[in-house]
């Protein structure tokens, strides 16, 4: 996934790891702002790549659409939403390969906020199948395993939109207005 346009530091952030690492000026120009910059994109960049790659781990987890079109066909069925089926997802699902998983984190999300807990508890059953199949789970229930994976897909698909929201760009700004909030409350 490419990290963020930006380049912000911390004036803060880069006193501590001068004092911290004896960060000083050197032929290569980095100094302890650089490792700060650094610092801040990282950190900021962190939970949206961790939360992106383990959303996208979840769905390589089920079978891909041109490998098992029925079960598709039946987690569309199940689940009752038109989110879920591979037309709607797909080019999300690219998208979100190519580093942009914001797009695909929505659809998960639009597709739960329709199902219905019949329709949940449904789709749980075709997806713990599915699990049970391919990732030696087969000593589990099915609709045990399949609501773990739900849940997890539902709770990581909000962890990608909340950390996107929360662009490097402005890093610095939103703390400041956070702790201007709490000092005044």
């Amino acid at each position: 996934m490419p990290l963020p346009r930006l380049r912000s530091y911390d004036d803060q952030l880069a006193d501590y790891l001068r004092g911290r690492l004896d960060i000083l000026l050197d032929s290569t120009g980095l100094d302890a702002r650089n490792v700060a910059d650094i610092a801040v994109v990282a950190a900021a960049a962190c939970e949206e790549f961790t939360a992106a790659t383990h959303l996208l781990d979840l769905l390589a987890a089920i079978p891909p659409p041109t490998g098992n079109p029925d079960f598709w066909q039946a987690l569309g069925k199940a689940s009752d939403t038109p989110h879920l089926i591979p037309a709607n997802i797909g080019p999300r699902v690219l998208r979100a390969l190519e580093g942009d998983p914001a797009g695909l984190a929505d659809q998960v999300l639009s597709a739960f906020g329709e199902i219905t807990a019949s329709h949940r508890a449904a789709a749980a059953k075709v997806v713990g199948g599915a699990l049970a199949d391919t990732a030696d789970l087969a000593g589990f229930d099915h609709t045990y395993i399949g609501t773990l994976w739900l849940t997890d897909l539902e709770q990581t698909a909000w962890r990608v939109l909340l950390a996107a929201r929360t662009r490097p760009e402005s890093f610095h700004a939103a703390r400041l207005t956070f702790r201007a909030g709490w000092k005044d409350a």
